[in-house]
């Protein structure tokens, strides 16, 4: 099929606006990590232990262990404090963080917790971030999703940073029954932190394009659980401070949201940016939504297919080509390292489908063998390579996306010659087909133009210039006219259809 104009029309996802005190309206999340403290002992594959004294730059009154007062039991992890002597220290307790294990940046976090309460104890949950000790505090960023000190009914939450100085913004929310177990979150978005208890926004902070030098928030951060005692903010335990303190965990969750994990997003503003590959001169010429600036990168030659997706997970699309004549992958990752090169396809019928199969937030090399109709495809997580037969009709072109929104890309392919969609959902239920096309000239354009989180039915007629575009989330089916130049390539997620 010669190529033709393919601009990807992908609106911005409109999220609802938040009242403080009103409930949240969830956007398309999907879970991407938890412990729920299901084992006996602290799972080390998410946690290390920090310790010691020194103050922890607060001049707080513990001394950390490395588990003699953390324990798991019951579906909860249990930090305790106690009255004892230790390295010079009257208190120990647990300080334990997922940095170099788990590390995120954007999503909603959150974490269901019991604080004690009583004079000198400050529990909190808490994120910095990943850059941190390399970069100093506060230029690496925090963000305080809950703190309690002492024994009030209030919860504060809080992001530090540095302004050319320090900086730092927060609010607080009374909490009834403060001592029993309540949800505490945020939703972190590349343009704002919002933060609720139980699911009731009470704060947030805006960060959207770095305004007031929060660049710190727009990078992978980890997260951080501990109980101190004392300290510069609640002043030291009384007499009336009971002895042993438990703060209890019963889960911490990590969500992300799912519509914006396969467009073309290089500025991370969760809008589609309008980019054209230019084959002659191997350059991509960006319109950033964000801002409107255009910026170019020369990347790639005249034979490479694009196969742009957000391989190393910062939230960032990555530019990238899959070189046929050599069947390697090379891709130049957003957040800065070096540029690598995987070899993965090769076959001289191979066509890239990159996608987010496995569903962690990370784009999976992948290719359809239209010699044999089989889909390899080799998972962001690890795991082995595997294949999964769909397709096979000479005229199918693969359309690989998130269908069934849930968070996981679909296996799927156009049949031209019948004009048909096949759907293989990655989240179970039968295979389906829809009657969408069917013009010699249509391209298959999916995407999500209706925000919902699930992936549309769209073509683009060449002949006519005309978008066509069936929602997933219902309504009529309609067509938008917008190209129609036969020599502009633009950029989209799932090139196969162009080759």
């Amino acid at each position: 099929m010669s190529k033709g104009k393919y601009l990807f029309l992908l609106f911005g996802f409109l999220l609802t606006m938040e009242m403080l005190g009103i409930p949240s309206v969830q956007a398309a999340y999907q879970l991407v990590w938890s412990d729920e403290f299901d084992g006996s002992s602290l799972n080390t594959s998410n946690w290390t232990y920090e310790t010691g004294g020194g103050g922890w730059g607060n001049n707080e009154l513990q001394y950390y262990t490395a588990g003699g007062n953390c324990t798991v039991s019951g579906g909860i992890l249990t930090i305790t404090a106690k009255k004892e002597n230790l390295g010079g220290y009257a208190y120990t307790s647990t300080r334990i963080r997922t940095k170099g294990l788990r590390e995120f940046k954007y999503g909603k976090i959150e974490a269901r917790l019991a604080v004690p309460k009583g004079q000198g104890l400050w529990p909190a949950f808490w994120m910095l971030g990943a850059n941190f000790p390399n970069t100093a505090w506060p230029q690496c960023g925090e963000i305080d999703i809950m703190e309690h000190i002492n024994t009030d009914d209030t919860v504060y939450g809080t992001m530090h940073w540095d302004n050319g100085g320090y900086a730092m913004y927060g609010g607080s929310r009374l909490v009834s029954n403060m001592a029993a177990f309540h949800i505490y979150s945020i939703e972190w978005t590349p343009s704002y932190i919002r933060w609720f208890v139980d699911g009731i926004q009470f704060w947030e902070g805006n960060i959207a394009n770095s305004i007031n030098s929060t660049d710190e928030f727009h990078q992978p951060f980890f997260i951080i659980l501990n109980l101190a005692i004392g300290g510069n903010w609640p002043g030291a335990p009384d007499a009336a401070t009971v002895f042993p303190a438990q703060y209890q965990i019963d889960y911490v969750r990590v969500y992300q949201e799912t519509a914006y994990r396969n467009i073309v997003d290089f500025d991370a503003d969760r809008k589609t940016d309008i980019t054209i590959w230019r084959p002659s001169n191997g350059y991509w010429y960006i319109i950033r939504s964000s801002d409107g600036n255009i910026t170019y990168t020369q990347w790639g030659a005249p034979n490479d297919i694009p196969v742009p997706g957000d391989y190393d997970g910062d939230g960032k699309t990555d530019i990238a080509v899959y070189r046929a004549s050599t069947g390697a992958w090379w891709i130049k990752p957003s957040g800065g390292g070096s540029i690598y090169g995987v070899g993965f396809g090769g076959d001289p019928s191979d066509l890239p489908v990159p996608g987010d199969y496995d569903g962690d937030g990370k784009t999976d090399i992948a290719v359809y063998r239209v010699s044999t109709g089989a889909w390899w495809i080799k998972p962001s997580r690890g795991g082995s390579i595997y294949g999964v037969a769909f397709g096979g009709d000479p005229s199918d072109l693969p359309v690989p996306g998130d269908y069934d929104g849930d968070g996981k890309t679909d296996i799927a392919v156009y049949r031209a010659s019948t004009g048909a969609w096949w759907i293989n959902p990655s989240g179970g239920g039968s295979i389906y087909g829809v009657a969408f096309g069917g013009d010699p000239s249509d391209l298959p354009v999916p995407g999500d133009y209706d925000g919902d989180g699930k992936t549309d039915i769209a073509v683009y007629r060449v002949s006519t210039g005309a978008w066509w575009i069936n929602p997933s989330g219902g309504g009529s089916i309609y067509g938008v006219g917008f190209g129609g130049d036969p020599s502009d390539l633009p950029v989209t997620t799932n090139f196969s259809s162009l080759y």
